[in-house]
């Protein structure tokens, strides 16, 4: 991740994409939740949004590769399970999503109600549904917390932005 902070130095702004599924954006409390997200990023932070980059469904499916590869980081909002306010689960394409920028070891965040913006390295995923349309499972473990040395990492690797003690608390 230093690495990535390093190579970005020189070419402006991280971008960030925030993978959200439709219902969350149509609901009167996305704009404050994106608020928040933004208030605990570090500062130049470029984040880009599905309607920012497609106009459509088709141009997702073909433009997803290329978009990927100009990002340096993923944030997933997720739906939180009512049964317990630590399980949020993640859809098809945001599956997709997080499996591109993993997999490039790029910083994935889940941006977790109560808890703000959790590393993946620090959930506890679990594949559910069946083949093709599988969902993933993540679970904020109940002890984490926003001083984890991982969490600074992420936000290091995307900017020199704000301690994780300055972070705004979310909820």
């Amino acid at each position: 991740m230093q690495q990535l902070a390093r190579s970005r130095s020189q070419n402006g702004p991280a971008r960030v994409y925030v993978s959200v599924a439709p219902r969350i954006t149509e609901r009167p409390s996305w704009p404050k939740r994106l608020e928040d997200i933004r208030a605990e990023l570090p500062e130049n932070i470029e984040l880009v949004t599905y309607h920012d980059a497609f106009d459509d469904h088709s141009a997702y499916t073909e433009g997803w590769p290329d978009l990927a590869a100009s990002l340096d980081g993923l944030i997933v909002v997720a739906v939180r399970k009512k049964t317990t306010g630590l399980v949020y689960v993640v859809g098809p394409a945001a599956r997709r999503e997080l499996r591109t920028m993993a997999g490039a070891r790029k910083p994935v965040l889940l941006h977790a109600i109560d808890h703000g913006l959790v590393p993946l390295v620090d959930l506890e995923p679990r594949r559910i549904g069946s083949d093709g349309r599988q969902q993933l499972k993540l679970a904020v473990p109940p002890r984490w917390n926003r001083s984890e040395p991982t969490l600074r990492a992420a936000l290091g690797a995307l900017g020199a932005g704000p301690a994780v003690s300055q972070v705004v608390p979310v909820g």
